[in-house]
């Protein structure tokens, strides 16, 4: 996917885990034959008075259609609305068609001409494909614009009540609370199965583009 040798990849994957992820991702049809390909990218805009960052695998743009991939070496496969309802998917898709134009020739890439794809090491032949419009861009960005206006203008931080959200916190030891994040294969299970945000989308007003 790098342009590096398949040969020298495999000799990477020195692990059973490895070395199946691999062997799936060598047998999957991507169905991307001729498009245009932009690995490890990254894109930022400005929210405010802060820049929004995200960094892709891969999107592959042809003729205007913009594909996000995004892998997972999740050892359960996800429920779509799980994912569907993720910052990530959200993030993803509406930061691509407010500042991927130039991957495209200079010409805006369009919601409607995007599309999300989590493709699974472990489940290689039931990715979760996600597709855009308008109506969901601008609600999107409308939910990404609140949250980072709470945030600038928060005075304070306090820690959350609910202590086992802090489980699988990287940064748990700054607030006192652990000192190292509790296994991620425990998380994936836990994350689905609970809510990670209470937002009512419906509720937040379209911003005008």
């Amino acid at each position: 996917m790098l342009g590096l040798p398949a040969e020298k990849l495999s000799r990477l994957a020195n692990t059973p885990d490895l070395q199946r992820w691999w062997q799936n991702y060598q047998g999957a049809d991507l169905g991307i034959d001729n498009y245009a390909r932009f690995m490890e990218l990254a894109l930022s805009c400005p929210v405010g008075e802060h820049r929004l960052l995200a960094k892709y695998d891969l999107v592959a743009i042809k003729e205007g259609k913009a594909i996000i991939f995004d892998w997972k070496t999740y050892t359960k496969r996800p429920r779509n609305e799980w994912l569907a309802a993720r910052w990530q998917t959200r993030v993803y898709r509406s930061l691509l068609a407010v500042a991927g134009g130039h991957l495209n020739g200079g010409r805006p890439i369009v919601p409607e001409q995007i599309e999300m794809v989590y493709w699974f090491a472990d489940y290689p032949n039931d990715p979760a494909r996600f597709s855009y419009d308008a109506k969901q861009f601008k609600r999107d960005w409308s939910v990404i614009e609140k949250f980072v206006d709470e945030i600038s203008s928060a005075k304070k931080f306090p820690l959350t009540e609910d202590e086992k959200m802090c489980r699988f916190c990287t940064y748990r030891s700054y607030c006192d609370r652990g000192k190292q994040a509790g296994q991620i294969e425990d998380a994936e299970a836990e994350m689905e199965a609970e809510e990670l945000f209470d937002v009512n989308f419906e509720q937040i007003g379209e911003i005008a583009f």
